[in-house]
């Protein structure tokens, strides 16, 4: 048996979790326009501070 944990991104807290670290920017960015499908196209983003979750 394994003691590896993972995280699961369906869930509100673990989804703020690994998008709201400038490390995984690009990650985002991934995700937005595969959500868009190419209806729109995001090349950058800037995080509104008074928003963001801090877990460390």
């Amino acid at each position: 048996m394994s003691n590896t944990k993972y995280v699961d991104p369906l869930l509100d807290l673990s989804f703020k979790r690994i998008f709201s670290v400038d490390q995984n920017r690009d990650l985002l960015i991934a995700f937005l326009n595969e959500v868009f499908k190419g209806r729109k196209r995001i090349v950058d983003l800037t995080y509104n501070n008074a928003r963001r979750f801090f877990f460390f």
